[in-house]
């Protein structure tokens, strides 16, 4: 459960920065390479930190199996 609102409140921020990265790579078409290019680790740096979320995310929920003896008879 803790997982799941750490995961919810992080989402916020992160999708703060992502609008912000694509706004500026809007308005700042400078064709500056290196603007570029830091926009670009800023956007992945957002996919990345959603990749790592959404795994915490689903080992959280992850439930162990517990084997059972059958008999086959």
């Amino acid at each position: 459960n803790l997982i799941q609102h750490l995961t919810h409140d992080l989402r916020q921020p992160l999708s703060t920065i992502e609008s912000t990265v694509f706004y500026l790579g809007i308005v700042l078409q400078s064709g500056d390479p290196k603007l570029k290019e830091h926009l670009d680790r800023l956007h992945d740096a957002v996919a990345l930190s959603d990749a790592i979320l959404r795994d915490a995310l689903a080992l959280s929920q992850f439930v162990a199996p517990k084997p059972v003896t059958v008999d086959l008879d």
